[in-house]
């Protein structure tokens, strides 16, 4: 996996460890309170990723959270909406996810 790094991404180590590692309810209860700051974490993630795979069947959802038109206020509500939905596209590559986040 190609690395991206962003000061969003490194600022926000903590927070994406934890929501990669912890329960699935835990999981659902980080996105239901995410930050405006762990949303640009997320959209970075969601930007670049399907760049540098094949995302399947969760390829629109994450092309579209990744888009630049959106602003962030609507990414964070469409994140707590859609919780479950980005955890399942995020847990296809979690173990590379977690090898980019160790290596901020």
């Amino acid at each position: 996996m190609v690395s991206f790094v962003n000061m969003s991404l490194k600022s926000q180590h903590g927070f994406l460890h934890l929501l990669l590692t912890t329960t699935p309810d835990q999981q659902k209860a980080l996105l239901s309170t995410v930050t405006t700051e762990q949303v640009q974490a997320l959209v970075e993630i969601a930007f670049n990723l399907p760049l540098l795979t094949d995302l399947g069947e969760h390829y629109y959802f994450v092309k579209y959270l990744g888009k630049q038109k959106h602003s962030l206020r609507y990414k964070k509500q469409f994140i707590r909406q859609h919780s479950e939905e980005l955890l399942k596209a995020f847990s296809t590559w979690k173990e590379e996810l977690l090898k980019l986040i160790a290596s901020l």
